[in-house]
């Protein structure tokens, strides 16, 4: 049975999901191989494909399990929950209706028409046969087609979905290149006022280095002429 999980954020946890996403995204990886992964991907916290530094809200998680208990015990085990992204996380069974998308939308119509095709080819055929078994025939054969179509139809919308998380994953290795990019420019600028900051003080001890120097200069020049007036004053009054 497919069984959904919705998982709700903590605030400021965008670092922490960036950590611990590529083993949560080969978790995935493991039930798309197994054939039990419906749909899965990030909630942005805002209305854009890439959300930068905004982050995200939550995920969702539709695959099927073999019991309510099962979808748990594959949640709580999520490296989300281990690195503490999650605040809240919900299971619940879900029935999922994927209507086709761009992209895919001619690989699903040759599908139904071949679908199509083999029901109305086997009618001549059909028609030979008593009337229950025609009826038991196509039933059959409906049921059949339309199982193998849901199943392709899944399929489909899964390897979609992981081909998404892949562009969306480069997309944030590009955002935190550029977040590093703007680190080392603040730290190269901060580097660079601190040089400065320092200049400015040694060119201003400098300058009262020198200021003081001509202050004791001419302290002295004026104690020297002020001495030799008194050595004048003196001999006028000797003499």
């Amino acid at each position: 049975m497919l069984y959904a999980i919705m998982a709700t954020d903590k605030p400021d946890s965008l670092n922490d999901r960036l950590a611990a996403r590529p083993d949560h995204l080969a978790r995935l990886q493991q039930l798309q191989d197994q054939g039990r992964l419906v749909l899965a991907g990030p909630h942005p916290a805002v209305d854009s494909a890439d959300p930068g530094s905004a982050g995200f809200t939550g995920s969702l998680v539709v695959a099927e399990f073999a019991s309510l208990d099962d979808a748990r015990q594959w949640a709580n085990a999520d490296p989300y929950v281990a690195a503490g992204v999650y605040e809240q996380v919900t299971i619940k069974p879900s029935s999922v209706y994927s209507r086709p998308e761009q992209g895919g939308t001619m690989f699903r119509s040759l599908i139904c028409s071949a679908v199509l095709g083999s029901i109305l080819l086997t009618q001549p055929a059909l028609a030979q046969e008593p009337a229950d078994n025609t009826a038991q025939a196509d039933d059959s054969s409906q049921a059949q087609d339309i199982g193998t179509l849901q199943a392709e139809l899944a399929r489909v919308e899964a390897e979609r979905q992981r081909l998404a998380d892949q562009l969306d994953g480069g997309a944030q290795g590009e955002r935190v290149e550029q977040l590093q990019s703007e680190n080392q420019q603040l730290r190269n600028d901060n580097q660079a006022a601190r040089l400065d900051a320092q200049a400015r003080l040694i060119k201003q001890q400098q300058r009262w280095f020198l200021i003081g120097g001509l202050s004791v200069a001419a302290s002295i020049l004026m104690g020297f002429v002020l001495a030799r007036m008194g050595r004048q004053k003196r001999r006028e009054w000797l003499n």
